[in-house]
Parts: structure tokens; C-alpha cells; sequence
């Protein structure tokens, strides 16, 4: 496991992975995710102390940006829109996560974030996890899984578990291999 704790500090409450209490789902019980997302986090701490705040639009607002370099996955640079991995966007997170990694050089915390915090900046450090410390498509969706997993036992992360998108877009960037 490339994290030697995996832990959230507690902000608010939120559902079960699918369903919540009496078998509503989560969009019955806490309506449609917010613009920007909820507040929150997941941390992802290296083995030589780096983290990485996986968190929405939102809770990148609550973060002290003196302490903490932010990376928007929704820039056009990084990640952008909500479309499929291709060649091209492969290549430009590529550059993203070489240049995260220069932040874990400097041993500064990156704050990583996209509208929700679930799907693209997750997908971003995934790739991250692929392209810097040699993780396949699995271990870096195991190890992301895991993250929100614990964060949810130790508190209450911005969101219960990984975007749907995460694991395919993950693949296709292993197979796209840029």
C-alpha cells in the first residue's frame, strides 16, 4: 500500500455507499450533490508524509492556500470537461502528475479538486499513482477505494466512495500507455 494512513477529519455527516437509513437512496435522503459538491475532504497520505486533499469545489474553498498548492482538475490544462480519456488528455495528465510530483519534492500538501471531488480529480490521482509510483489500473483503484473507505470510518469524507467514471477512465489510460 502506497499510504502509510489514510484518514479524514470529521465535518459532516453523510450516507451509506448506495443506501441510507430505511432503504432510501442517497438523493431521497440528502436530494441532488450541491453545486460545487459538499464540504469535506479524503487524505491521502504518501509514506514520507506528503498528502494529497482529494475534496469538491467547495471544500478546496475551506483550504489555507499558503499551506497548500490547489490543483483544479477541471481546467482545460488538466483534466477539463466531463468527457472520455484520449490520447491527448492522457498526455496533458501526464504533465499533471509530473508536476504534483515536484510538489512532493518541495514536501507541499496539493489540494486536488474538481465540481464534486469524485471523478476527475480522483482520475487525476489515480494517474498520479500510475505514472510516479508505478501502480497498474487496479492498485491505483484499490488504493483510491481504500481512501474513501477509511475516510469514511474515521469521519465523514466530501464524498462516500469513487466516481463511477474512475475505474474506466483509469483502464483506458493504462491501454492508452502515453
Amino acid at each position: 500500500m502506497l499510504c502509510s494512513r489514510l484518514r479524514n477529519q470529521p465535518d459532516f455527516r453523510f450516507a451509506s455507499l448506495l443506501f441510507a437509513k430505511g432503504g432510501q437512496t442517497m438523493s431521497q435522503q440528502y436530494g441532488n450533490l450541491p453545486r460545487g459538491g459538499h464540504r469535506g475532504f479524503v487524505e491521502f497520505v504518501f509514506l514520507d508524509g506528503w498528502t494529497i486533499f482529494l475534496t469538491s469545489a467547495k471544500g478546496a474553498a475551506d483550504f489555507d492556500y499558503k499551506t497548500a498548492t490547489v490543483f483544479d482538475a477541471t481546467l482545460p490544462k488538466y483534466y477539463g470537461g466531463e468527457y472520455d480519456m484520449d490520447l491527448a488528455r492522457a498526455r496533458r495528465l501526464k504533465a499533471m502528475a509530473d508536476e504534483m510530483h515536484q510538489y512532493r519534492n518541495f514536501k507541499k500538501a496539493i489540494v486536488l479538486h474538481c465540481n464534486h471531488g469524485r471523478s476527475r480529480s480522483v482520475i487525476c490521482l489515480g494517474i498520479y499513482l500510475m505514472s510516479r509510483c508505478g501502480n497498474s489500473a487496479q492498485g491505483a483503484i484499490s488504493a483510491l477505494e481504500s481512501a474513501f473507505l477509511s475516510a469514511g470510518e474515521e469521519g465523514t469524507p466530501h464524498f462516500h466512495a469513487v466516481g463511477l467514471r474512475v475505474a474506466p477512465a483509469l483502464i483506458a489510460y493504462e491501454n492508452l500507455n502515453p
